[in-house]
């Protein structure tokens, strides 16, 4: 039988869907004779050097330092659902980038602002010509470079000239990214990967109350390059568990707008009318043996 260790945050311990998602992780994963244990993530450390041979697999819902503490775990040459290098392209969105346009994936249009404009410090003037040169109209959102730092910094939509020069003499140290104003979409998919396969569809619409809801449709339903394209992402980004979501403009283009992790599954197993925990976990028993091979690349 094969052992793992579910990790979670001290914060999040009173958190009753993250001990509901971990009841149902060790549910689904006994189903495949895995056998998984909770564990803090400030003794998962010493767990392991503890029992190190007898854990083959963590998956880690850790938030704080998460990166850090994965890499951790797999220099102890045990695999990390979801793994470092996945975490560090979610969280770094100038590596996403630009592995998006080295692949060739359309996405929502994403800028960088340098830190250093034409050989001097990042200030307000030399802001408002990189916009200009790069066309870049107001309204438009500035956010952090590390996903990590938006608790620090937030998202912030910039509406005012006013605006952005408070903004940047209040955060001159971060790096930052500009999200111009986003186009409209005729159809949004959200499509759950996890790690040789697309499990589950979605189709974003609103509500009668105007709310953004998942509504869960068959494969049958979903357009072929919608799903080519899922999958390219999927595997040119080495993804585990995530989200995909991709919006289709009105000339049919497709285009890459968010990526997140999909560990969360609990949350969307109603939308999906499937037990997408019991999915996932069956995908991680057959890729078991290749989650183990990947931390010796």
């Amino acid at each position: 039988m094969k052992r793992a260790l579910i990790v979670y945050d001290f914060q999040d311990r009173n958190d009753y869907l993250l001990r509901a998602s971990i009841k149902a992780y060790i549910k689904a994963l006994a189903s495949f004779r895995i056998k998984a244990r909770p564990c803090h993530a400030t003794r998962v450390m010493n767990y392991l050097k503890a029992m190190r041979f007898d854990i083959d697999l963590v998956i880690n819902f850790s938030k704080l330092d998460d990166e850090n503490l994965t890499r951790r775990i797999e220099l102890n040459y045990v695999p990390v659902i979801n793994s470092s290098a996945m975490r560090r392209v979610l969280d770094d969105r100038y590596l996403l980038l630009d592995l998006l346009e080295t692949n060739k994936i359309d996405h929502t249009k994403m800028i960088k602002l340098p830190k250093v404009l034409y050989g001097r410090s990042r200030s307000y003037i030399n802001t408002i010509r990189f916009l200009e040169e790069n066309d870049i109209n107001l309204p438009f959102k500035i956010l952090p470079r590390h996903t990590k730092d938006e608790p620090f910094t937030g998202v912030v939509e910039i509406k005012h000239l006013e605006d952005l020069r408070f903004y940047l003499e209040n955060l001159p140290r971060y790096e930052l990214i500009i999200l111009p104003k986003e186009s409209n979409y005729i159809r949004t998919y959200v499509l759950y990967a996890s790690l040789d396969k697309i499990i589950a569809y979605f189709l974003l619409e609103k509500d009668y109350a105007g709310r953004l809801v998942l509504k869960g449709i068959k494969d049958k339903q979903l357009p072929k390059k919608v799903y080519l394209l899922a999958k390219k992402i999927q595997d040119k980004l080495y993804l585990d568990i995530a989200r995909i979501k991709i919006g289709v403009d009105q000339t049919g283009k497709l285009v890459l707008l968010n990526i997140e992790s999909g560990l969360d599954s609990l949350r969307y197993e109603k939308a999906s009318r499937i037990d997408l925990t019991y999915q996932i976990a069956k995908r991680i028993k057959k890729n078991i043996y290749n989650l183990i091979e990947r931390l010796e690349r």
